[in-house]
């Protein structure tokens, strides 16, 4: 006899009682199907999985001591004494002297690069005497000489163009030159 899935109880009550057939040699018991809560389903896995539970921590069980004992063999093997012993005179006058020199004001002293202006540490700059290709930085339309009364015909300043009172260049402006670049950031390029 077919039964819809979703079939309301009423409904199948009147197929039920219409139902003809010669089955009276069968007979059949309905109950109401429960759904098992989460927990209860939990329950009765591990109750069915007993066996497969108890190898797989057998397998974890070996693979911690496989860690454990590889661990000890390592530093058996390894020369290490805890707690180390304390620094030696020199190493500490090492570590203080290095100390000293990455935090002097040297490291710390910043000036303005003549090429594109920009605020870099000294330690990190190269003198403006020593870059080649400052040439590359003689462009028309961008400067202009100063004018002390409107009647002052207006001219551009010769040579290259560089921050007034600047005379040492940054790294990534020495690299753009070295390639015969202008570098990007270059007050040349109407910055």
């Amino acid at each position: 006899m077919f039964m819809p899935y979703k079939i309301q109880l009423k409904n199948a009550q009147i197929l039920l009682k219409e139902h003809k057939c010669q089955c009276g040699e069968f007979m059949s018991v309905f109950k109401p199907h429960k759904v098992a809560s989460n927990s209860q389903h939990q329950k009765t896995w591990y109750q069915n999985h007993k066996e497969q539970r108890a190898k797989y921590n057998k397998q974890s069980e070996s693979q911690t001591s496989n860690k454990k004992s590889a661990h000890k063999y390592y530093w058996s093997k390894k020369d290490v004494k805890f707690p180390p012993d304390p620094p030696s005179t020199d190493l500490c006058q090492k570590i203080v002297s290095d100390f000293c020199a990455d935090t002097s004001p040297d490291v710390f002293e910043e000036a303005g690069c003549a090429v594109c202006g920009k605020l870099t540490p000294i330690c990190e700059m190269e003198e403006l005497s020593e870059v080649e290709n400052v040439s590359l930085l003689k462009v028309d339309g961008v400067t202009r000489k100063a004018r002390t009364k409107s009647s002052d015909p207006v001219k551009e300043l010769r040579g290259p163009i560089l921050a007034p009172k600047c005379n040492r260049i940054c790294p990534i402006c020495v690299d753009s030159l070295e390639k015969k670049k202008v570098p990007t950031l270059a007050l040349a390029n109407g910055l």
